[in-house]
């Protein structure tokens, strides 16, 4: 077993040779050929159906995780996604596994696998005008993993006389 070079970029072929000598045969070699691949971690983005965001209304996540190798499939890949306080998980497309509102298990994601994670959820009315909803997705998996990091602004609507306005 050895370590290879950090040096060594994706697609270097590796050979090692040994040979075996002996005081009573034939010297006797054998090369092991190895190509060094580089696989990076899945690409992650998230988008928010709306920002600015109404307090009260509902907002859609969409996750988007891509297999970014045309030749490998990256094993064991996760999805983590942390909500805002101010953000209530109402459901998704697929469904997060059991017992939580926040993590898919994609499993092996093949060469150039594209697929998304939709989720509802409800803005708090209790959000001021002046807040951010912070939200983070996270991919893990055997090559690694990617945080994409999303804000959405959240505004409230003005109020006359006691009658709610909204621009729209």
């Amino acid at each position: 077993s050895g370590t290879v070079s950090p040096a060594a970029l994706d697609g270097y072929i590796l050979v090692d040779r040994v040979v075996a000598t002996a005081a009573n045969a034939a010297p006797s070699a054998d090369d092991e050929v190895t190509l060094v691949s580089d696989l990076p971690p899945p690409a992650i983005f998230k988008t928010a159906s709306a920002d600015p965001v109404l307090a009260g209304q509902i907002l859609i996540y969409t996750v988007r995780v891509q297999n970014v190798s045309a030749a490998l499939t990256v094993s064991n890949a996760t999805v983590i996604e942390s909500y805002d306080a101010n953000f209530r998980y109402l459901s998704s497309v697929p469904t997060p596994l059991a017992g939580t509102s926040n993590v898919w298990h994609l499993g092996d994601l093949p060469p150039l696998f594209v697929t998304n994670i939709v989720i509802t959820g409800k803005v708090s009315t209790n959000s001021m005008a002046t807040d951010r909803l912070f939200n983070t997705a996270e991919i893990v998996s055997d090559s690694g993993s990617r945080t994409v990091h999303l804000t959405t602004r959240v505004y409230q609507p003005a109020t006359v006389g006691g009658v709610f306005w909204e621009d729209q």
